[in-house]
């Protein structure tokens, strides 16, 4: 390009265009080709650091240990001057301040950070490095086999992690909290590591030292002592191991006769659990010394049986269903050696001699006889079993948003009350219990099935419970399309002059509306629920008929029974109504007949009595068991499906004894099946 431009400029001084062009750009060349000549010369002449770097050997060390730094440059081409320092000061002393070699040694625990500045003419670059001087002691330990102890140690800077390990954890083991655990007698070295830096370690030496156990005592002379404890009960056994640094302080416990006690434990207490009456030895044994032993020789005596009384007075249960019968022992932590159940006619009823189960077989009475014994004694108690002539069947219900009860299933539990007819040769009862209603509703249909079959009807609510024998149910009225009974509580407020009392309305219903009726025939046996409360006397309680008019009129026929906190008012009425009681003293309740009618109902009834035909009568014995009609005992009831499910309206004699039993005790024993 060069000889073109000189081709040119030798002509007569004139360029053609493409001359012009090409001489332009042999001056940039030109140009360019000076720049980067002086460029070069002036590196030349005057080289400059670009950066500097420190190469150290390790970045953490323990105390008094070095680190090693050299400053390394990068681009200098001349002479380099090097300053060095430390921050903070104290964490490390610098062998010196300059050159581009150094050692900093760690003169205490911490971070430091060392930087050094390179300088060459007027160019000069820094670069630092992060140090980490660790101080780590360690103290030799000494444990006894079996023995755990805590190393003595420290490790600075606070934020450096340690592990520890154990070069022989035949002889010790030790955890990362230091902790030291005598496995046999001999000497263990336990390193510890910090988290930073390579082999940053102390160690010490754990010597592990076997001390046996010599004695075993009871109080610390006596090897063997004696005592005595009941049967079923506990003791609690204690031995002292001399000397008190025995290296294995585990003991072993054993007894002489299992049947008789049992011994739990493994340190130096133990449990003893008496098993039966008689003699037994306890031995402890300490584990690593068979031959060292302490004995107890305990002699052991079941608890004396005072009193033995079966729950029930009486069970009445049906031809196959269950009651499960149970007891009560006084003391109550009285030794039970054996416990037999035995029925004194299994044709009538049978009993599982071990658990106290009855089921009923055919209609009749026995008597059920529980014994119970020890090494003390034994004692029996008894109670009258009655198996009816009568049958539950157990409607079932549906619930509306009310808690109100209609009875469903009808076909279903008609199928039931025939079959106890006709199947099982007894009297049909028809149990509606519905606990969470005020009311029920029964179709017509049913109780004109009842009525056919002479059956009684017993509904139990939420507030009491009813029952009619055959002749009240026959007077009852099936003109509508239902029937059925509600039972509701008046606040006491609604009569004031009688003071504290309890007023409930009870009517029956003919298509959902109350009418009057009267059972002419057989009263109406009510229950009216009520658990006594603080300071009512059950002895002062009066009973009494309650008119819109605010007059009221006693009842001779009525009592209360109370059962395991749950109490009923027993009344017989010859017609629904509304009943007060109170347990005190009222100047407002008249004795007075009610009206001509009623009057002449009463004096029949009176007169029946009299004659010795009535179905039901108040003798002593019969109060008592009027007052079983109406044990509210819902443990014995079995839960209400939900709608829909059990298609047979019933439920299974094994599971439930029957509520209305109570009622067919009342029967049974009373009228002696004469309505049938």
């Amino acid at each position: 390009m060069f000889n073109r431009v000189a081709t040119a400029l030798s002509r007569d001084g004139n360029f053609t265009s493409g001359e012009n062009k090409i001489l332009v750009l042999g001056i940039i060349a030109a140009l360019m080709f000076v720049s980067l000549t002086l460029i070069e010369s002036s590196d030349d002449s005057d080289g400059a650091i670009s950066k500097v770097e420190i190469d150290a050997d390790k970045t953490a060390v323990l105390k008094n240990s070095a680190i090693h730094l050299e400053a390394k440059p990068t681009g200098a081409e001349g002479d380099v001057t090097y300053t060095w320092s430390s921050s903070p000061s104290g964490v490390v002393n610098l062998s010196a301040t300059s050159g581009s070699k150094i050692t900093a040694t760690g003169a205490k625990a911490g971070t430091a950070t060392i930087t050094v500045v390179a300088k060459e003419g007027e160019t000069s670059k820094t670069a630092s490095v992060s140090v980490t001087i660790v101080e780590l002691t360690l103290s030799n330990i000494n444990v006894n086999v079996g023995e755990t102890k805590k190393l003595t140690f420290s490790v600075q800077p606070s934020s450096v992690t340690v592990t520890f390990t154990s070069s022989d954890t035949g002889k010790a083991t030790v955890t990362n909290d230091g902790s030291v655990t005598g496995v046999a007698q001999g000497t263990s070295t336990i390193t510890m590591k910090a988290s930073v830096g390579t082999n940053l370690q102390a160690t010490c030496t754990a010597t592990v030292t076997y001390v046996p156990v010599e004695k075993l005592t009871w109080d610390g002379t006596a090897t063997t002592k004696t005592a005595t404890m009941n049967t079923g009960k506990t003791l609690s056994l204690t031995v002292q191991i001399a000397p008190a640094t025995a290296s294995c302080k585990e003991i072993v416990w054993t007894t002489s006769d299992s049947s008789k006690a049992t011994v739990t434990g493994s340190t130096t207490t133990a449990t003893v659990k008496a098993e039966s009456a008689g003699q037994v030895t306890i031995t402890a044994t300490a584990k690593n010394e068979t031959t060292v032993k302490a004995t107890c020789t305990i002699t052991i005596s079941d608890i004396k049986i005072e009193k033995l009384e079966l729950d029930d007075k009486e069970i009445i249960v049906e031809v196959g269903r269950t009651f499960d019968e149970d007891y009560t022992i006084t003391p109550s932590d009285a030794t039970i050696v054996t416990e037999k159940w035995v029925s004194s006619d299994p044709a009538v009823f049978k009993v599982n001699e071990k658990t106290g189960v009855i089921e009923g077989v055919r209609p009749g009475t026995g008597t059920l006889t529980l014994t119970v014994s020890n090494t003390q004694g034994s004692m029996n108690a008894t109670c009258k079993v009655t198996v009816p002539e009568t049958y539950s069947v157990y409607a079932h219900y549906t619930l509306d948003s009310q808690n109100n009860a209609t009875v469903d299933n009808i076909d279903a539990t008609i199928k039931e009350l025939n079959e106890a007819v006709t199947v099982k040769h007894l009297d049909p009862i028809l149990v509606i219990y519905t606990d969470k209603s005020e009311k029920i509703t029964i179709p017509t249909k049913l109780i004109e099935e009842l009525k056919k079959l002479d059956g009684q009807l017993e509904m139990d609510l939420k507030l009491g419970a009813v029952l009619l024998e055959p002749g009240a149910v026959d007077d009852l009225d099936i003109s509508g399309t239902t029937t059925g009974i509600s039972f509701t509580q008046i606040p006491k407020e609604t009569y004031p002059k009688f003071g504290d009392c309890f007023v409930y309305s009870i009517s029956m219903l003919k298509d959902g509306a109350a009418v009057e009726t009267k059972f002419d025939s057989t009263p109406a046996k009510i229950a009216i629920y009520h658990k006594p409360l603080a300071g009512e006397d059950i002895t002062k309680l009066k009973a009494a008929y309650v008119y819109g008019d605010g007059d009221a009129v006693k009842i001779n026929k009525y009592s209360f029974n109370t059962e395991k906190g749950e109490g009923a008012v027993i009344i017989e009425a010859p017609h629904m109504s509304v009943f007060m009681f109170m347990f005190h003293d009222s100047e407002y309740i008249s004795t007075a007949g009610i009206n001509t009618t009623l009057a002449i109902v009463f004096l029949v009834i009176v007169v029946i009595l009299a004659a010795g035909i009535a179905f039901f009568t108040f003798n002593e014995n019969a109060s008592e068991k009027l007052q079983n009609l109406f044990k509210r005992n819902n443990t014995k009831r079995p839960p209400m499906s939900p709608p829909g499910q059990n298609p047979y309206g019933y439920y299974p004699g094994n599971q439930f004894n029957g509520y209305g039993n109570n009622y067919n005790n009342y029967n049974n024993n009373n009228d002696n099946n004469n309505y049938r």
